[in-house]
């Protein structure tokens, strides 16, 4: 298919079997993630082969979507996603929600988007999983004292042996309960002495003859 779409491309066409060959080029690409091909192609279809014959509005918002997935999930360019959103009017709201979540760190909004996407919004989204991971654990680690070991485990999307071997997870698991110790409340320390202060008495009836 590559070789197909390269040849498309030298040939310069913009027919409607040139605009099959790099959707399906794109799709197949998305799925095995190949990032150079299906990024190149992307790019040509949306700004060569659209300018010149017009994909219809269904088309425009699938590959405009994975375009902006690609650059907030992948690479990191949030401005470019919005941009792209922006100049293509995506409207797709699984796609939305899970480049708005991935821009703010929204972890949890981020597995509810992972999970109501198709299979190659899927496979884009995927490359944001580590990062996105490791906010994760590190808000439980800030917010947190104990956990129970089964949400953990939904939430991360992880068992809790990866957790330990791939994200170095050093809390406590109490294997009875099923409890995870994430960190301990700071004792509080010993009040200090309160400095006693010796107030001078004098007997009743004294008179001091400055205060005349």
């Amino acid at each position: 298919m590559r070789k197909l779409r390269e040849g498309i491309t030298a040939a310069r066409r913009t027919d409607k079997f040139a605009v099959e060959v790099f959707k399906q080029h794109i799709r197949a690409a998305i799925l095995v993630q190949q990032i150079d091909n299906y990024h190149a192609a992307l790019l040509y279809l949306l700004y060569n082969l659209h300018t010149a014959n017009p994909l219809p509005n269904l088309d425009v918002q699938e590959f405009a979507s994975y375009h902006m997935l690609h650059l907030a999930a992948h690479l990191e360019e949030y401005g470019a996603a919005l941009a792209v959103k922006n100049e293509f009017r995506v409207v797709d709201r699984r796609a939305l929600q899970a480049v708005h979540a991935i821009i703010h760190g929204n972890y949890w909004s981020y597995r509810a988007a992972r999970n109501r996407v198709d299979q190659y919004m899927g496979r884009l989204i995927d490359y944001a999983e580590d990062r996105m991971r490791k906010l994760m654990l590190k808000s439980i680690g800030a917010t947190y004292f104990t956990v129970d070991l089964p949400y953990l485990e939904v939430v991360s999307g992880l068992p809790w042996k990866r957790l330990r071997e791939e994200y170095g997870v050093g809390w406590e698991l109490n294997g009875a309960t099923k409890t995870v110790t994430v960190r301990r409340p700071k004792m509080k320390s010993s009040p200090a002495p309160v400095e006693q202060v010796v107030v001078e008495t004098k007997p009743f009836g004294w008179h001091d003859e400055r205060m005349e």
